[in-house]
Order: structure tokens, then sequence, then C-alpha cells
């Protein structure tokens, strides 16, 4: 087999030993000599595959955490994509043609996929949007990550190894296995229901491949031990030659190995906290409707301050301090220069957002139904409007809305949707005997 790092056996060996230098012409498979008849030999063989077996235990428990974790990625895009099968329904609502964003709603999933999920959100930043602006504020994944650098591939595969591990513990050392990056290439559109297997497949993939980072080191130590003597030996010495006492000082070694990874890398010493599938795609919905709002009233005034028929007003307006909302709520109630009433937001929508208890329902019907989905864990309504959004008033509550929702999206989230993992429990060690 190839050299191994000598960083990468040294944690296996008893503290305080100096792994020997590993050869480019060591041979492959066990020697075969008259030294294999020595029973110190044969003692070192065997303590060499009882570390195997240990190692081989933790090597399945790791897969099998992995796949843990991509089922609950699972259930975070099946909501994702519930959320835009149902605001693409309510579209078609309307009587007007409409082109959605794909990379506005990539932006919008990864904000809202925070807390123990960060990593998924991460990824969708890091692949669809490495830099986008949404009014005043410039997000990428320095700001939704809460970063104080720009995101580079170092930092994403630093990310990697906090959440899949590392066995060797400077991350920056080079030791001949490297994190994949995303795939930036070709993409898929976000503002489809089709998005969620599109997503899993991919996410899936990188996940497969940043975990057997860590599994092919697991299993190269694997065979370190079972090819040589040298972990046997260096046990064995440790121990003055007493073979139980050194199975026991292996095994106890492995174990405090095992749990210092546990509690150092996220996805192998933790669990999801189960999702609640229905009310996350809710959320989603929400953040995308908000997000559809914002634009709808940013892209009025960027296009009232150019023209020239509502220009001058415009600037009436701010000369008076007033905020971007204000002068919108001003020029809505305004006749004199020609604005009047308009649609900005169509009945549909609203009656969806009255649906989302955001809006609040105006029968009783409507009402007892919005009680009861926040008996269920829904938010209370607040924003009041009667059929489309075509006052001051009724822009001032819709945007108001909007606004504050995707000012605290991520921590609510993070808070209700996506709380932190919670620490497993791990099994003993089989002792093997």
């Amino acid at each position: 087999m190839a050299p191994l790092p000598i960083d990468l056996i040294k944690p296996f060996l008893p503290p305080g030993t100096t792994p020997r230098a590993q050869r480019d012409d060591s041979p492959s498979g066990r020697p075969r000599s008259d030294r294999e008849r020595d029973p110190k030999v044969v003692y070192e063989r065997d303590l060499g595959d009882y570390g195997w077996k240990l190692l081989d235990g933790v090597y399945k428990d790791y897969e099998a955490q992995i796949k843990v974790w991509k089922n609950a990625f699972k259930d975070v895009t099946a909501a994702y994509a519930t959320a835009v099968a149902m605001r693409a329904k309510t579209f078609t609502e309307v009587e007007e043609q409409y082109k959605a964003d794909a990379a506005r709603f990539a932006f919008i999933f990864s904000l809202v996929t925070s807390g123990a999920m960060t990593f998924l959100g991460a990824w969708v930043q890091y692949k669809f949007v490495p830099s986008f602006t949404v009014r005043k504020y410039k997000w990428d994944l320095a700001s939704v990550m809460q970063m104080n650098e720009p995101q580079t591939l170092d930092r994403f595969s630093k990310m990697q190894a906090a959440i899949f591990g590392n066995l060797v513990k400077d991350v920056g050392k080079e030791i001949g296995k490297k994190f994949p990056a995303p795939d930036r290439r070709g993409s898929y559109p976000m503002d489809q229901p089709s998005v969620a297997a599109n997503m899993d497949a991919d996410f899936s993939r990188l996940v497969d491949e940043s975990a057997e980072v860590v599994l092919s080191q697991l299993r190269d130590v694997q065979m370190w031990m079972n090819q040589g003597t040298e972990f046997g030996a260096a046990w064995l010495a440790r121990e003055k030659g007493n073979v139980e006492q050194a199975r026991t000082a292996v095994r106890q070694h492995i174990d405090t190995i095992r749990m210092r990874w546990a509690a150092e890398w996220e996805f192998f010493g933790k669990i999801p906290v189960k999702i609640a599938r229905h009310f996350l795609a809710d959320h989603y919905e929400r953040a995308l409707w908000a997000d559809y709002i914002h634009e709808v009233f940013d892209r009025a005034m960027a296009a009232m301050s150019k023209s020239s028929r509502y220009k001058r007003r415009v600037e009436e307006l701010a000369k008076a301090g007033l905020s971007d909302l204000e002068q919108l709520e001003n020029l809505e109630e305004d006749w004199r220069e020609g604005f009047g009433h308009h649609n900005w937001i169509e009945s549909p929508i609203v009656n969806r957002l009255k649906e989302l208890n955001v809006v609040f329902a105006e029968t009783n019907k409507g009402s007892l139904d919005q009680a009861n989905r926040m008996i269920d864990g829904s938010p209370r309504p607040e924003a009041r409007v009667k059929g489309a959004v075509d006052t001051g008033k009724e822009i001032d509550e819709i945007y108001g809305w909007a606004d504050m929702f995707l000012m605290g999206v991520r921590d609510t989230t993070a808070h209700r949707f996506f709380p932190e993992s919670k620490p497993r429990r791990l099994d003993p060690l089989p002792s093997y005997r």
C-alpha cells in the first residue's frame, strides 16, 4: 500500500510513540518469513487484527450516521418543493404572465435553511448564488452564514471538515485527501417542484463524496494496522508484553478517539431533530411570497423615480424625508399626478396569504380556520388586506410584514425548524473476544 502520512497514523499509536517513516516500497499484504513463527510477532499481528475490527465498527457507524443526515436533508428539500408547487398553483390564478427568477429562489432557500441544516443552505449559496443583491442589502454566503470573510473554496472545505470530520487535525495540511468542491456547472430551476429530486441527487452525491474522504482515511489506517506489525508492536511494548492488557489499552484508546470525533464532527456525533415538513413548507412559501412582495414594490419605486410622469412627485416626497414605503403609500393615495389606485398584489395571492396566516381572514369561517392553524403551530396573521392590495394602507400592511419577515427569518427558522442537532449516545465498542 502507498505510504501514509505520519499525522494520519500517529493518533492510533500509544501517546509519545514516534511513528516509523512510511516507505513506498512496503510490500503489499503480510510478509511471509520465519519471523512469522515468532510468538511475539503473532501477538503483534493479533493486536493489529483487533484494532482493525474495532475501527471497522467505527467505520460502519459513521456510514450509518451519514444516511441519517441524508434522510433529514430529503425532508427539507421536499418541504421546499411543496412550497414552490403551492406558489406556482396560486400564480395560475393570476391573469398575468409570471416569470420566476431562479437565482432569487435559490437565495431564499439558502436564507431560510439555517441552524442544523446550515451546510445545505451553504451548498445552495455556493452552487447557485455566489453573489446576490436584494434591495439595499448585499447577501452572499458570508452574510447568510454569519461569516466574517467572503466565501472561498478553502472556507467551504473547512466547513466540510468540521461537519464530516478529518482524521488529520490540521485541516490545512496536504494529506492526499481533499474534500470535493460543489459542482457549479449546469443548473436546474429552483422555481419548479422538480427541484427536490435534482437537489437530492446533487447534494447526496456531495455528501457521499465528502464522507468518502473520511472513510477512505479510516480504511487506510485499518490496512496499516492489519498488514504490518507497527501498531501491535507499539501497544505490546507499552504494556510490557502483556497481551490482555494491550488489548484493553487498544480498545480504550480507540474508544477515546471515537468519542473525540463524536464531539468534534457534526454528522458523526449528532442527530438532526425531526422536521415538521408541513409547517416547514408553509414557512418556505411565506419567505418566497415575502421576497416577491419586496420585489414588486422595490421595482415600482425604481420605475417611478425614473419616470417623467412621476419623477417630480417622487422627488418632492423624498425631500420631505419619507422612506421608500412612505413615498409609495403617498403615491398610491395621491391622484394629483394621475397615479390612481392599482392592484399591486392580486386577490388570489392575498387569499393564499390568508391560508398561510399572513393576512387576516375576512369571514368567520376563515378566522376560525386561522385560529385552528395557530393552535397547531402556525403564526398569528399580521396584515389586513381586503381583496387585492390596492391602497396605500394595504401597501403599508403587506410590505411591512414582508420586510419584518425577511429580516427575522434566519433566526426564526434556526430556532423553530432547524434547532441545534442533539448529541447521540454511542454504543460501547464490542470486545471481539
